[in-house]
């Protein structure tokens, strides 16, 4: 089964470009890492002469107050991906490639820690999404992508979608469904 033409291209049917098909996965992935839910959100979005945001750029203002900023685009190589965060507080820099399965922290002083990498199914567990699904039903304790996660996504994605046609910053509402 392939998606239709103008499955991810047609407004009508996306939405949006970008913003929908990929960044929401960032969005939702920052709650998983953090722990910590968006409270301001900036955005630019380009559509380079399409009908949809290919290239997005996004600023975040974190419930712990943190920042983030998010680059993302559709326009890539079809040899290279590349998927890098980048954590940074006093201690040092957290690196994760998460496209080539590494994490390396790089302290302030001292010699870099470079991490085991992952195997190729550890990178792209093809189906684990549905297993976890199975396994969130037969023991709602086991699930590893609670609905805070996607709440996250969406929050992100709303506010950066009413930024970038304002060009303004958006505070995100309060949460109705309470924190991760």
């Amino acid at each position: 089964m392939q998606p239709r033409n103008g499955t991810y291209s047609d407004p009508d049917i996306a939405g949006g470009g970008q913003i929908y098909a990929q960044v929401c996965h960032v969005a939702a992935y920052l709650g998983f890492i953090t722990g910590a839910t968006p409270s301001e959100v900036f955005a630019r979005f380009h559509n380079d002469g399409e009908a949809v945001d290919i290239y997005d750029v996004i600023n975040l203002k974190m419930s712990d107050s943190s920042v983030v900023s998010i680059a993302s685009t559709g326009a890539t190589s079809t040899i290279r991906r590349d998927y890098e965060i980048r954590l940074y507080d006093t201690d040092g820099m957290l690196f994760l490639d998460l496209w080539a399965g590494h994490m390396e922290f790089v302290p302030m002083s001292g010699e870099p820690v470079r991490y085991a990498g992952l195997s190729p199914n550890e990178i792209y567990p093809e189906k684990a999404p549905a297993w976890n699904l199975i396994d969130s039903i037969l023991d709602p304790t086991r699930n590893l992508a609670p609905a805070t996660l996607g709440q996250n996504a969406m929050e992100v994605v709303e506010c950066a979608c009413r930024s970038a046609k304002t060009g303004s910053n958006v505070c995100v509402p309060s949460r109705r469904f309470g924190a991760i």
